[in-house]
């Protein structure tokens, strides 16, 4: 990985420090999507299928052997960091610190994971880490070490790729660009499924006939895991900052505005979805936005989240004869996360 500070392409934004695939556009972004772009592909994920059938197997059992359990410590946080730490090719003891280090930086309005609150005064040191976190500096020096291994060598994880392939637009990777890249893959990576997986944990405890209908028909869990992903909707919104004037939806925006998405919003609007507040697991057309939907900026990882998800879901409700809560859920403080921080349930097998 060479160190080269020279900006993106011909035409866009100048980059902040903070800058990963999220906020950069056109050329660069393109570019940098495609160093990782064909390890995301259906073909690789395929591939997985067994190792994540095997796994989502292995998880719950463990968890549902304990009758009552919390299913966010025990399951939606354990299952896709192993998934991630087998992409990274990372020792499965340091599954918690990843774990750790994403509650960190996504709960950085939340007292109970912060280091430091967002927009606090200690905050304004680390304004150019991302989320303002100081965790950020623990995850970039745990990175670099993992690129310090890989560079030069011929490994197929997502380190390696990221240390020994250049981007198509011909600019290498600043020390910068793969800090950043490689928090987003530690954070995007865990967070978002584990979210949804919790959401929709806790629609079925709350819309049981819901539960019924896949249970007596597993055939619908495909469908059902595309209303998982709009129910639950695990990032709230996307800030961006408009570089021309523009008129969008009959409002006039000025070049420097700041416009916010809110896929929460976007993801219950009548004049797309029938019933929006509805719970519906047969949903036909169902036309989310979580992902990005056909956006340049489209998750990277939508595949294997959906795979993810699918798995857990095939494997979780065979199992199954009853689950309820068995206690409080408690919620990540945060405008930004649409995250539960535990999911107590008790289990009855069949």
């Amino acid at each position: 990985m060479t160190p080269n500070n020279r900006g993106s392409a011909a035409g866009s934004a100048v980059r902040g420090p903070r800058a990963s695939i999220l906020e950069l556009d056109g050329v660069r972004h393109r570019a940098l999507r495609s160093l990782l772009q064909r390890q995301f592909g259906a073909s690789v994920i395929n591939s997985y299928a067994d190792f994540l059938r095997g796994l989502t197997a292995t998880t719950l059992d463990a968890a549902l052997a304990k009758g009552t359990f919390d299913f966010v410590k025990e399951v939606s946080a354990d299952f896709p960091i192993n998934v991630l730490a087998r992409l990274l090719d990372v020792p499965p003891e340091d599954n918690q610190q990843l774990i750790d280090w994403g509650n960190r930086i996504i709960g950085n309005t939340d007292p109970d994971y912060a280091d430091v609150l967002l927009h606090s005064e200690e905050s304004e040191q680390y304004r150019d880490l991302p989320f303002r976190s100081p965790a950020s500096l623990e995850v970039f020096e745990y990175g670099r070490e993992l690129a310090r291994q890989r560079q030069g060598g011929h490994g197929t994880d997502l380190i390696s790729k990221l240390v020994n392939e250049t981007p198509r637009d011909g600019v290498p990777l600043s020390a910068q660009d793969f800090d950043n890249y490689f928090l987003l893959l530690v954070v995007a990576g865990n967070e978002t499924t584990r979210h949804t997986i919790t959401h929709s944990v806790l629609a079925l405890l709350q819309h049981p006939e819901q539960l019924a209908r896949l249970r007596d028909d597993p055939s619908l869990i495909p469908t059902a895991v595309e209303e998982f992903l709009r129910w639950a909707s695990p990032v709230y919104h996307f800030r961006r900052t408009a570089t021309r004037d523009v008129e969008l939806g009959g409002k006039q925006i000025k070049e420097g505005d700041k416009v916010v998405m809110w896929f929460a919003s976007g993801n219950r609007d009548e004049d797309v979805f029938g019933n929006p507040y509805d719970f519906d697991v047969t949903r036909q057309d169902n036309d989310h936005i979580t992902f990005g939907k056909g956006s340049p900026h489209l998750c990277l990882g939508n595949l294997l989240a959906r795979t993810e998800i699918r798995i857990m879901f095939e494997e979780l409700i065979p199992r199954l004869a009853d689950i309820r809560l068995a206690g409080d859920i408690p919620r990540v403080r945060s405008n930004f996360v649409n995250g539960i921080k535990h999911l107590p349930v008790q289990v009855t097998l069949t």
